[in-house]
C-alpha cells in the first residue's frame, strides 16, 4: 500500500466515522420538537373535542375558560387545523384562524406581545383576524365563524 492509498482509506474511514454523528446533529429530538413548536401551544383545558360537527356545522373546540388562562393568548385544539385568539376588546368574542401561511404553507405562530400571527419562514405578519399587515404574504389566513355557548367555544370549519 503506497502513502496516497493509506490517506484515502485513514480519510474514508474519518468520513464514514463521523457520519452517525453527523445524522444525529441533522435530526431533532422530541424535547427540540415541542421547545419549536408555535408560541400557542397546544393549552392546558382545551378537553377532549368531539370531531364530529353538530348539525349546524359547528365544532367545540375549545372552552373560554382555557382561552382566558392562557398565556399567550390563544389555544391550538391539536385536532383540528386551528388557532383560537382572545379577543382583547371583547374577551367573550374570540377569533379563529386557519394557522397555514398563506405565502409558503408554513405554520404561522401566534405572538401575544406584537398581538400578531407571525410566519416563522419569511416572517410575514397577519393581525389578529388573519389580515396581512406585513408581507411577503398578500393573502389574509383563512377565518372561520365562532360562536360561544356558555364556557364551550364552537367553530365552523366549512
Amino acid at each position: 500500500m503506497d502513502r496516497r492509498e493509506f490517506i484515502n482509506w485513514v480519510g474514508l474511514f474519518g468520513i464514514s466515522a463521523s457520519l452517525p454523528i453527523a445524522i444525529a446533529a441533522c435530526t431533532s429530538s422530541p424535547e427540540e420538537e415541542q421547545a419549536a413548536a408555535p408560541e400557542a401551544a397546544p393549552s392546558e383545558g382545551t378537553g377532549t373535542l368531539e370531531m364530529a360537527p353538530r348539525d349546524d356545522g359547528f365544532i367545540p373546540v375549545g372552552s373560554l375558560t382555557a382561552l382566558q388562562a392562557s398565556q399567550s393568548g390563544a389555544i391550538v385544539p391539536p385536532e383540528v387545523a386551528v388557532v383560537i385568539v382572545r379577543n382583547a376588546n371583547d374577551p367573550t368574542t374570540p377569533t379563529a384562524v386557519n394557522p397555514k401561511c398563506t405565502h409558503t404553507g408554513c405554520l404561522v405562530e401566534w405572538h401575544t406581545a406584537v398581538n400578531s400571527f407571525v410566519c416563522p419562514c419569511h416572517n410575514a405578519e397577519f393581525d389578529p383576524a388573519g389580515n396581512v399587515t406585513q408581507g411577503p404574504a398578500e393573502e389574509p389566513l383563512q377565518t372561520y365563524d365562532v360562536k360561544v355557548e356558555g364556557d364551550s367555544i364552537l367553530v365552523k370549519l366549512a
